[in-house]
C-alpha cells in the first residue's frame, strides 16, 4: 500500500472504530492506503482486533482511547496521534451511542444528557481539536456520522438520539463554512444497517423496516464505508457541506 492509492498514506482518525459501520470504515480506508488511527472507548480488544486485521492486508493501524464526550481526552487523543504519525488528514466522526428507547415523558435528563454529550458535542470536540493538525494536509477532510432518525424521519423512541444527529447536520454545514477552502466537512446519514446494535431489535421491528426499504434489505456497514471512503477521497474535491443519505430509499416512504 503506497502513494498509488486512493489515500496515499494520509493519516485517519476513526471514532468509534471498534465495531459496526466504524469498524468497516477502519477497514476501508486501511484497504485504500490510509494509515488509520482506531479510536475507541470501552473495548479494547476489538479495537485490537480491528487493527489486527488492518495489519493482515498489509496496513498501518494504532489503537487509542478516548470518550469522544471528553474534550481533554480528544487533545490526548490527537497527542498520540501526532507524536506517531506527525499530522491528520481525514476525521471520519463515527461514535454514536444511543440511550435506551424510552417515551418522551420518560427520558431521563442523564440520559438526554449523554445522548447530546457523545452524538453533538463529541464530534464538535472531535474537529475544533483536529484542525490544527489538518491545515497542513492537501485533502483534509472529515465526514460526520448523522441519522436518518435525525433531521429526515425522527423517531418519537429515540427524540434525544434523534435530536443530537439532527444537530450533526447543522454542524456539518456550519463547519464546511467556516473552515473552507482548507477542510472540507460532509456527513453521511444512515438508515437502518445490519450491526450490533440493529441486532438487539424485535424480529417484527426489522422486518418492517425491510419492507419499508425500497431495496427491500438493510444497510451494511460497507454500504456506508464506501460512501465515507467516496467523500473522504479526492474523487469528492469539490463537495462540502452536503449530507449524503445512505438508506435504500427508506426516506422516501
Amino acid at each position: 500500500m503506497g502513494e498509488d492509492t486512493i489515500f496515499g498514506k494520509s493519516v485517519a482518525v476513526v471514532t468509534g472504530g471498534s465495531r459496526g459501520i466504524g469498524s468497516a470504515i477502519a477497514l476501508a480506508l486501511a484497504r485504500n492506503g490510509a494509515q488509520v488511527v482506531v479510536n475507541y472507548h470501552l473495548r479494547a480488544q476489538q479495537a485490537q482486533e480491528v487493527a489486527s486485521r488492518i495489519s493482515a492486508v498489509g496496513g498501518t493501524a494504532i489503537v487509542v482511547q478516548a470518550d469522544v464526550a471528553s474534550r481533554r481526552q480528544v487533545e490526548q487523543m490527537y497527542e498520540k496521534v501526532v507524536e506517531r504519525f506527525g499530522r491528520i488528514d481525514l476525521l471520519v466522526n463515527n461514535a454514536g451511542e444511543i440511550v435506551k428507547p424510552a417515551a418522551w415523558q420518560d427520558i431521563t435528563e442523564a440520559g438526554w444528557e449523554r445522548s447530546l454529550d457523545v452524538n453533538l458535542r463529541g464530534p464538535f470536540h472531535c474537529i475544533r481539536s483536529a484542525i490544527q493538525y489538518m491545515k497542513g494536509s492537501e485533502n483534509a477532510s472529515v465526514v460526520n456520522l448523522a441519522s436518518t432518525f435525525g433531521p429526515i424521519i425522527g423517531s418519537p423512541a429515540v427524540i434525544a438520539y434523534s435530536s443530537a444527529k439532527a444537530g450533526v447536520v447543522a454542524m456539518t454545514r456550519a463547519f464546511a463554512k467556516a473552515l473552507a477552502p482548507q477542510i472540507r466537512v460532509n456527513c453521511v446519514a444512515p438508515g437502518v444497517v445490519d450491526t450490533e446494535m440493529t441486532a438487539g431489535s424485535s424480529e417484527e421491528f426489522v422486518k418492517a423496516q425491510i419492507e419499508a426499504t425500497l431495496l427491500k434489505r438493510l444497510g451494511t456497514p460497507e454500504d456506508i464505508a464506501d460512501a465515507v471512503v467516496f467523500l473522504l477521497s479526492s474523487k469528492a474535491r469539490f463537495i462540502t457541506g452536503q449530507v449524503v443519505v445512505v438508506d435504500g430509499g427508506h426516506s422516501l416512504r
